[in-house]
C-alpha cells in the first residue's frame, strides 16, 4: 500500500504541481491539513503508515496515519484560494460500499478511475453512479480528476 500512495502522489504532483499547488489531505474526522506544494522537499510514508512532510527550510510535520484519510486533494491557487474548494467538493457514498457507489461534485467529461491499494486500475466510468459488486472485499483509491479519495468495498 506505500509505495501504490508513493506512486499515487508522484503522479498527481507532476500532472498539477505548480509554485502555486497546495496539497489537502482531508480526514475521516473531517478534519483537514493543507500545504503548498513549492514549501515541500519531501512527502514520507514511514512503516506505521504515517505521512510525513518534509519541507524546503528544514522542518517536517507529521500530517497522521494514512488509514485515517478519507481524500487527498491537489488544487491549483495559494491557500486561500476559493478554487481549492471546488476541486475538493467531490464526494463518494455510500462508504463503505457493496453495490454501487454514488460520486457527488462530478463536472461533466470527469472520469473515474478506481485503483486498488496494489497500485492496479480496476474500473473506469464517466458516470457518476458505478457498481462496485464485482470488486473484492477491501480498501481502493477512486481518483477523479486531482482527488483522490479512499473507498472501503464491503
Amino acid at each position: 500500500m506505500r509505495k501504490t500512495l508513493i506512486t499515487l502522489f508522484s503522479l498527481m504532483a507532476c500532472y498539477c504541481a505548480n509554485a502555486e499547488s497546495i496539497l489537502t489531505v482531508e480526514y475521516l474526522d473531517g478534519n483537514k491539513a493543507k500545504e503548498q506544494l513549492a514549501l515541500l522537499s519531501k512527502i514520507e510514508f514511514n512503516g506505521n503508515g504515517n505521512i510525513t512532510f518534509d519541507y524546503v527550510s528544514g522542518g517536517s510535520k507529521d500530517f497522521g496515519n494514512v488509514s485515517n484519510t478519507q481524500k487527498i486533494v491537489f488544487s491549483d491557487g495559494d491557500l486561500s484560494s476559493s478554487k481549492q474548494e471546488t476541486a475538493s467538493s467531490i464526494s463518494v457514498y455510500p462508504n463503505p460500499s457493496s453495490e454501487t457507489i454514488r460520486i457527488e461534485g462530478m463536472r461533466d467529461g470527469q472520469v473515474v478511475k478506481i485503483y486498488s491499494v496494489a497500485g492496479k486500475l480496476e474500473r473506469t466510468s464517466n458516470e457518476s453512479t458505478i457498481n462496485v459488486s464485482n470488486l473484492s472485499n477491501g480498501e481502493y483509491f477512486v481518483v477523479i480528476g486531482q482527488t483522490v479519495a479512499k473507498l472501503i468495498k464491503k
